[in-house]
């Protein structure tokens, strides 16, 4: 089933089902809405990745300090870590966090050799957004808008 059929039908929020995402590849795989657990582990790729990052560079022992002051405040959904999670590797560990329940043995690096196609980046998105009403960079989706109608003017005395 075509995952814009999932779409439609609003009730998989509810039921926190998963729903289908389809790769121009042909594989497809079912992704999880997160849940505590997959936000913390998001949480904690973040801030490795920034330790890692920061290592990377050349620190000295003294700013490798400050960053791992630095990382324990950092979150997946605001500042750095939205950063990173914007990145191929970000959007890779989010859709590998929500494909884990239905696919305990997918792998990390196939998924992120998938993302580097501008289609599966752009449905990966969508699916996201989709499942857990924020966007790729954690932010809330917005409700749409609606139209306000004026309140008349009793002219009952």
């Amino acid at each position: 089933m075509k995952d814009t059929q999932y779409m439609k039908d609003e009730n998989y929020k509810v039921a926190g089902a998963a729903i289908p995402i389809e790769f121009s590849d042909g594989t497809s795989y079912l992704v999880s809405p997160l849940s505590d657990k997959d936000i913390e582990e998001l949480n904690e790729w973040v801030r490795s990745e920034y330790i890692s990052m920061v290592r990377r560079s050349g620190a000295s022992p003294e700013e490798m300090g400050v960053a791992f002051n630095e990382a324990a405040g950092i979150q997946w959904m605001s500042g750095v870590g939205s950063k990173m999670m914007a990145s191929v590797n970000g959007m890779a560990r989010l859709v590998y966090q929500g494909c884990l329940k239905k696919h305990p043995n997918i792998s990390y690096e196939k998924l992120r050799e998938l993302l580097f196609h501008p289609d599966n980046l752009e449905k990966t998105r969508q699916v996201f957004e989709r499942l857990n009403g924020v966007d790729a960079k954690g932010k809330k989706g917005r409700p749409p808008k609606r139209k306000l109608s004026r309140k008349r003017k009793s002219t009952e005395d």
